[in-house]
């Protein structure tokens, strides 16, 4: 992947707090610094007083989560959420304060239920492409396409996810980042 490719998809990731490492550095950066410069081609990116040896080098990888991290426990803002859960909290047309919630992956497809006792009371679930939600209670009437989509595309990036799948080269998983 080129530097124009990468800066495309790195740039979607800026109003949301997108952190880059350098291939030599352990410390992360803040993407938006960095790349402002990148972005607007009149300014070169003046990377001489963090990396003198390097100043032209665009050796940087984003800090993002791999979408298999859906219904795993993550950290975000400092506290510790699972991503499917965060998403129906937020887009629920429920109050979901005294549900438990069911998180399981099936074929490739990642879902969360909202039980109230022994009653699904809402659920979502994400193909890899696009989010879904159960037509109101019945949830045996099937699923429909959550409305709308940016929104759902927004808290993926929100939270850092790989979604536009860039290959395992290209970025640094956060969950398995350490700061040794």
């Amino acid at each position: 992947m080129n530097k124009d490719e990468l800066l495309k998809i790195y740039s979607a990731y800026l109003p949301y707090g997108l952190q880059l490492q350098h291939k030599y550095e352990k410390a992360k950066h803040s993407g938006e610094t960095l790349l402002r410069s990148w972005v607007k081609p009149l300014e070169p990116l003046d990377l001489g007083c963090l990396f003198p040896h390097r100043k032209d080098s665009f050796d940087w990888k984003a800090i993002l989560y791999d979408l298999s991290y859906l219904t795993k426990e993550i950290e975000h803002e400092g506290e510790r959420i699972i991503p499917m859960v965060y998403f129906i909290k937020k887009t629920s047309l429920f109050d979901l304060s005294k549900c438990t919630f069911e998180v399981y992956e099936d074929d490739g497809e990642v879902y969360v239920n909202a039980h109230d006792g022994d009653r699904v009371i809402d659920s979502i679930f994400y193909d890899g492409n696009i989010f879904w939600s159960s037509k109101l209670l019945d949830i045996h009437e099937g699923y429909r396409p959550a409305n709308p989509q940016h929104t759902w595309q927004e808290m993926l990036l929100h939270l850092h996810f790989n979604v536009f799948n860039l290959p395992e080269s290209e970025y640094i998983n956060k969950a398995t980042l350490t700061n040794k």
